[in-house]
């Protein structure tokens, strides 16, 4: 097994971040600002250089699929949240792409972020979303993590 880095997608001059891999494994959508902002495009996987797909057309970022792999969801430049609607096949199938709703402006991707935050539930019908929070006298509120939750949480329920 060859172990050493391979380029996929970032061989060109433009920023590409932000990857999401399908769940069958066969598609890579990522950001990419090629076009002079930045879009939501889709390659084949492993085979990045045999074809692309411009998934967005009024900006796009953050790309996220549903568990089922038949939706591509993406935040356009109004930061409405959108979906495209994906067939299954050996080519790429981009069908029917709407608005499910706007993004508030306390969440995540007020400046460019180059991952995706916020995940898709197991049954495609709800998200979690990363929030900003703001505190008096401070510009945002320290991160804490747990760690070991679960042992905490049966220590101090037993």
């Amino acid at each position: 097994m060859d172990s050493a880095p391979t380029p996929l997608v970032a061989s060109t001059t433009f920023d590409e971040a932000a990857i999401a891999l399908s769940p069958d494994g066969r598609w890579l959508a990522y950001e990419s600002n090629e076009t002079g902002r930045l879009e939501m495009f889709v390659r084949p996987f492993p085979n990045t250089g045999a074809a692309k797909w411009q998934v967005s057309t009024s900006g796009g970022q953050a790309p996220l699929w549903a568990p089922s792999g038949r939706e591509l969801f993406y935040v356009d430049g109004a930061r409405q949240m959108i979906v495209a609607a994906v067939s299954p096949g050996p080519t790429l199938q981009l069908g029917e792409r709407r608005v499910l709703f706007r993004l508030r402006e306390d969440l995540y991707l007020t400046e460019r972020e180059s991952y995706t935050p916020h995940d898709v539930g197991r049954d495609g019908q709800r998200f979690i979303m990363a929030r900003r929070r703001r505190t008096e006298g401070a510009s945002a509120a320290p991160l804490i993590v747990v760690e070991n939750w679960f042992e905490e949480v049966r220590s101090r329920t037993r």
